[in-house]
């Protein structure tokens, strides 16, 4: 996982955005993004957390993806 929080806010929308494409419901994807994410931090720090990406995050990106914005930036 990048250490810097923007590199990773931008790989976390692009893997939102995939799930959204592949027709991935918003919850489905916070539970895919957060295993993909744990698993990741476990491997390279040793480290393990709950709650990487929180489901709030997930569906404002689904609710923008819907309404045709399908921009990464803020």
């Amino acid at each position: 996982m990048p250490e810097n929080p923007l590199a990773c806010k931008h790989s976390c929308r692009i893997m939102i955005l995939c799930e959204y494409k592949t027709g991935k419901t918003a919850k489905q994807t916070h539970q895919t993004i957060n295993e993909c994410l744990q698993a990741a931090k476990a491997n390279m720090l040793g480290e393990q957390e709950d709650v990487v990406l929180s489901l709030a995050t997930v569906q404002f990106w689904f609710n923008r993806f819907m309404a045709g914005d399908t921009s990464l930036a803020d």
